[in-house]
Order: C-alpha cells, then structure tokens, then sequence
C-alpha cells in the first residue's frame, strides 16, 4: 500500500505540473530512497526513479522537437509496453522452469525471488507449460506455492488466476489505452503507465483499482474526443 500510495503522490505530480525541474526529480527520489530504507520497496523505488527520468527526458526531447514522437521504435515500445514486459516476464519464468542457470538466478535476485514463486507453479501445476484457462486451486499450495496462491507479479497473477485468454483480452485493453493516449497527446499519463507496467512485473495487485486508483484513468481516456483532448479541454472551456 505505501508503494502504491507514493508512486500515486509521484504520478500526480507529473501529471499536474507543467514544468519538470531537476529539484523537483531531487526530492521525490530522496523521498523514494528514504521510504526503501525503512521499508524495503525495492519496486516503488525503481519505478519512482524509472517516472522521474523517464518524464525529464522525455519532456526535455519535446521541447525540442514538438509535441509528436518522431522514433517509430519508441512509439512502438510504448505502445506495447504491458505486451512486451508481460512476454519477458512469462518467459524468464519458463526458462527458469527448464532449465538452471547462474545468470537466470541474478535476475530472479533482482526481482527479490518473485520469478522463483512463479516457476514453482509452472513446474508443479502447469507441467512447465502457459496454462489458457484458470488453474484448478485444489492443489497442494504449500507445496508449491509457499502457502500463497497470490503471486508477486500481476501479469503472472493474471495468467494462473484468469488463464492465458483472459489476460490476452486485459492485454488488449491496455494497448488500446496506450493508444488512445499517445492519440491525444497525454505524454504524462503515458509516463505513468509505463511505471505501471514495469511495477507489474514485480508487484501484485497493481492492476486493480482497490489498490490503485489510478487505473480509473482509463474509463476518460477511451471516451475523449480527438478534437478536444483532456489535456486541453479546460483550456478550451476558458477560451
């Protein structure tokens, strides 16, 4: 919950402040180290660190070359963005399920052994292969799952609770979001679900709106009009 409620403060901040400094990014990443040192949000801080530099960048490139994204292959990578890590993610898990490997086990210590969890399912319910319906959960959890039939990513959440198809279907959704978005030039909300999707590689829940409102987001996106796009409609209003 603390994760999630200061990527929101983070989040929030980038998207109502027009202007990007450098002491802002300063602060919100002194806050961020502060909150892992006491409290071990190892994930809240990279991603925190991830929209900080990410949003400085990217709105420093747009003032130099307009409002649009000339680089296609950066297009393309936001736009697919929850595809792509729910692919990589997925796919560390099944190669871990194969096989042992020394640099598979340091990426699974950057994920803090949250790759491990999931192998665990892959290997003991779903016989190393993606499941395309929901698992049965009558099955020895503590066996292979350590008593938790939560797992610590969401997109792997998604994929053992919902099956394959479901989480084909919320995939989908996303993608459009993320279109819509870049259609209406919302560049800070597009930096926010970035931050999103990198957090879902490590974090359950963050998907949901119990445990984070800002996927509310999503409902005004996919209703707005072209011609007078969120970021501009109160401006518009005034005028």
């Amino acid at each position: 919950t603390m994760q999630v409620l200061w990527m929101s403060v983070v989040s929030c901040g980038i998207i109502i402040n027009e202007k990007f400094r450098i002491s802002y990014m300063i602060n919100m990443s002194l806050v961020a180290i502060m909150l892992h040192l006491v409290g071990g949000t190892r994930s809240a801080f990279i991603c925190t660190e991830l929209l900080l530099v990410f949003g400085y960048f990217f709105r420093h490139d747009r003032r130099k070359h307009g409002r649009r994204i000339h680089m296609r292959g950066s297009a393309f990578a936001l736009r697919h963005i929850f595809t792509i890590l729910f692919v990589i993610n997925n796919g560390l898990c099944l190669s871990m399920a194969f096989k042992d490997s020394p640099w598979l086990q340091r990426v699974d210590y950057l994920f803090t052994g949250r790759l491990s969890i999931t192998v665990r399912y892959f290997k003991g319910i779903c016989k190393e292969m993606v499941p395309l319906f929901p698992v049965s959960k009558d099955v020895n959890l503590r066996e292979w799952a350590l008593g938790s039939y939560v797992l610590d990513s969401a997109y792997s959440q998604l994929l053992f609770g919902y099956g394959l198809i479901y989480s084909i279907m919320i995939l989908c959704l996303l993608h459009r979001i993320m279109e819509r978005a870049m259609e209406l030039h919302l560049w800070s909300v597009v930096m926010v679900f970035v931050a999103i999707a990198f957090n879902s590689m490590m974090e359950p829940t963050i998907l949901s709106i119990l445990y984070n409102p800002g996927i509310l987001l999503c409902i005004p996106i996919l209703i707005a009009n072209n011609k007078y796009p969120l970021a501009l409609k109160a401006k518009t209003v005034e005028g």
